[in-house]
């Protein structure tokens, strides 16, 4: 059985990822969260958003490439 996950969750597991020094995996997770949420805008959509493009900056920085970008 496949498992769900919440957007939220995603987006606890991406600061980790993010904190324990992985960028790339950050953002490539913080999009799984962000494809999760329904169309239109939200103030969670906006902060997940915001932290992609955190994860997104670090991973650049590092010279780490993203899928999906």
């Amino acid at each position: 059985m496949a498992e769900r996950h919440s957007p939220r969750t995603l987006d606890s597991l991406a600061l980790a990822y993010f904190l324990t020094g992985d960028p790339a995996k950050a953002a490539r997770t913080q999009q799984q969260a962000l494809s999760l949420l329904p169309p239109g805008d939200s103030d969670l959509r906006a902060e997940l958003e915001r932290k992609l493009e955190r994860y997104l900056d670090a991973a650049r920085e590092a010279g780490l490439e993203v899928d999906g970008e």
